[in-house]
This record gives structure tokens, sequence and C-alpha cells, in this order.
């Protein structure tokens, strides 16, 4: 090695030239170049999902926009459709001349007939010819009709006999001397003028096994101390004076159920306390189905039974005396119907 100064030769040793004093640099060292390292290549079945997508926040709202569009068509179609019906724009106007749209000629004014002679013939004017839609369109006129009588309901169909007393007696039939009978005010009256007199009147058209009676009675003026009235049902029509079923109720307060035979009669059911109107009108009902009937005043159930001495017969009204001479019962509103 030699000193850069002098040029004398030197150790590697030497700090400093022998001959010069010169200062001595060691060789710089060698630096390797810095190492890189390489990463391996990933595996070949690796599969490395792709980054998710980013969502901008519009498609969120397209359901709720789709909802509002369909709102609006519904609500402008609905509009367009009232609009259309409504009464003061007519479907004519609205719609175009359908002649028009066929092109079929019109007929004008001072046309004639085909083969008529335009001088001979005195002067028309044809009316326009009303459109198909103008006709569809139009007020149809009350059709004629002649009167026609109401249908009976079924309740009026089972009727047998019905007589509101506003016209003369009829299909009544006196059972014995000492009773009168009149229609006054729309009441039928019936009168006894002897003592322990019983008067019915039978009606006639009124036979039947199976039935339901409805009838208003009153005692009639003052009362006496045991004037009697009420119905004999399902009697004889030629021995209703002394067959069937008779009820009763008198001025006591009491009602009373008899078995009528020819010379004789047979309590049904025992006399009992009932609501007897002195002065109003009582209710009297009866019914009979089969061998069951049963009696009921003012709406009250009084006597129930079963018997068969009677299976069928007509409906008589009755007024009966007592001690008394006279008894006077008025009825009203009689209806007979079968169940």
């Amino acid at each position: 090695m030699k000193c850069p100064n002098c040029g004398s030769e030197v150790s590697l040793e030497d700090r400093f030239c022998g001959d010069c004093g010169h200062p001595l640099t060691a060789p710089a060292a060698t630096t390797p170049p810095p190492l890189v390292q390489v990463s391996p290549p990933p595996p070949a079945h690796t599969f490395t999902p792709p980054p998710p997508p980013v969502r901008t926040g519009t498609g969120s709202h397209f359901p709720a926009l789709l909802l509002v569009i369909t709102a609006l068509f519904l609500i402008g179609s609905a509009t367009f459709i009232l609009f259309l019906l409504s009464p003061s724009r007519p479907l004519s106007k609205l719609l175009p001349n359908l002649s028009q749209v066929l092109n079929v000629p019109s007929p004008t004014a001072g046309q004639q007939p085909a083969g008529s002679d335009g001088d001979d013939a005195p002067p028309t004017q044809s009316l326009p010819t009303p459109t198909v839609l103008e006709r569809l369109t139009q007020t149809p006129k009350a059709a004629v009709t002649s009167t026609q009588k109401p249908i009976p309901t079924k309740s009026q169909t089972n009727i047998l006999y019905q007589n509101d007393f506003s016209g003369d007696s009829q299909n009544f039939s006196t059972s014995s001397g000492g009773c009168t009978n009149r229609i006054e005010d729309g009441e039928y009256y019936l009168e006894t003028t002897e003592i322990l007199t019983a008067c019915a009147k039978g009606i006639k058209g009124t036979d039947a096994g199976d039935f339901n009676l409805a009838v208003k009675a009153r005692f009639v003026g003052d009362p006496g101390s045991l004037d009697l009235l009420g119905v004999r049902v399902r009697a004889e029509e030629k021995k209703f004076s002394d067959t069937g079923y008779s009820f009763m109720l008198n001025t006591l307060g009491d009602c009373s159920l008899v078995i009528e035979k020819p010379g004789d009669s047979q309590e049904a059911a025992p006399d009992q306390e009932c609501p007897v109107q002195l002065k109003g009108s009582n209710l009297i009902e009866v019914r009979g189905l089969g061998s069951n009937l049963t009696f009921s005043l003012n709406g009250k159930l009084v006597y129930k039974i079963s018997d068969t001495t009677y299976t069928r017969g007509i409906v008589a009204l009755v007024s009966q005396t007592t001690f008394d001479s006279s008894a006077t019962a008025a009825f009203d509103d009689l209806l007979v119907t079968a169940p």
C-alpha cells in the first residue's frame, strides 16, 4: 500500500504515513446488496371472494315508488269512470256519434220517400234519427201495468171463517126461542131473554177438526149477578145447542169448561179464577189439534185438556143467563183458521 501523498510504501496497519505524516484511510468495505424477499405464490386452489358491492341507497325506494304510482293510477281510473257515469255528462256526449263512425248518412229535411212525386206530396220535415247511444241512454218510460190484487199470505190462505160484523149477519142460525141477535156499530149482539137459558149461535162454514179460534167478547150494559158469555167448539152443526166444548166466563171473574151432551153436560175441568174484564173487551182463544184442546183468556192459558168426545164440529157463540131475566153479550173480530 502506498501513501496517497508522497507515494511511500506503508503497511495496512499504519494510520499515518511514516515519511510525510499524511493520514491514511482504510479501504472501504464492500457492502453487499440488500436482500429482496420474494413472497411465494398463493396456492392454485385458493379463491378470494370479490369485495361486496357498494349500495348507493336508491334501490330501497323502488317498491315505495311503485306503490305510489299504482295508487295514483287507480285514483285516476276511478275518477274517470265516475265522470263518465255522472248524470250531468251523458254517455252520448262523451263518445262519438255511432252513425258518423260507420259513415251512415242521416236523413235530411225535405227528402221524399222513394216512388212519391215531389210536387204532389205535402212538404214534410224529417226528425233527426237518434243515434244508437242516445237511444240506449234515454230514460225508459214506465210500463203501464194493470192493478193486481195482493197475493194472500200463508196465514190468509188458512182462513176458514172471518167476520168483523161490519155488514149483515150471515152464516148464523138460532138454537131456540128466547134469543135475539143484531149487528150494531160493527159488533154482533146476542141477547138471552129467559132465565136459566143459554142462547147459542152456530156459525156455518167453520166445521173443522184442527183449528185456531180467536174472538173478542164483552158484557153489555150493567151485567147481572151471574151472567155468562163464551164460545162452543167442535159442536155438531145440527145440534150445536147441546154438543161440543163450552168455554164460558162469568161476571164473578171465573171461567168454566163443560162438555155438552144432549140432555146432559159434563164438567171437563173445575171452575177457576181467570182474568175477566167486566167493563172491557175479552180476547178468547181456543186451539184444537187432535185430541188436545187449549183455552186462553186475554193471553193467559186457562185450560188444557185431552179428550176424544168430539173430534170435529163448528163454532158457536154463547150468551147465558142464570137468575136474571136477560143477558147480552157483544162479539167482534171473529177469526177461525186451520193450523
